[in-house]
């Protein structure tokens, strides 16, 4: 079995349900992350529709679901803290820069970093209405 076959029998499909089940507790939740009625506004009642159901099946992809693998095994690391910490945009630039060091740079989304702190239990609050990124608690060592 190849190394991606492996990833996608054991590992992927355990935390592709994982990741479906908490989709349907956090349904704002996309791709890039959050996308809700102020950052789609403009764009018209179906096409809004249409772009978040776009962006939600994308986090269901098998490269979104690497991601979060990626996100999650970066996370671990980390200092869990009682405040909110670290924002979501920054993070997932962490854990593309700590994906060089072990092989080719991975790009990890925004919604791909907040599902693998979501996955882990972390608390995950959005920063504000209408804004994709998410704080964590957790430090940044």
């Amino acid at each position: 079995m190849s190394e991606s076959g492996f990833f996608n029998v054991v590992v992927g499909e355990k935390l592709r349900a994982r990741v479906e089940e908490e989709m349907e507790k956090w349904p704002t939740l996309c791709y890039f992350g959050f996308v809700d009625g102020e950052r789609l506004k403009g764009q018209g009642q179906g096409q809004e529709e249409e772009e978040r159901k776009k962006e939600r099946e994308e986090l269901r992809s098998d490269h979104a679901i690497a991601q979060v693998a990626f996100s999650m095994a970066y996370l671990s690391f980390l200092k869990r803290t009682k405040t909110m910490g670290a924002g979501s945009y920054g993070l997932k630039h962490l854990v593309e820069e700590w994906t060089d060091q072990y092989s080719d740079r991975q790009y990890i989304s925004n919604g791909s970093l907040i599902m693998g702190a979501i996955v882990l239990g972390l608390r995950v609050k959005q920063d504000r209405r209408g804004s994709p990124n998410a704080s964590i608690n957790v430090r940044i060592r």
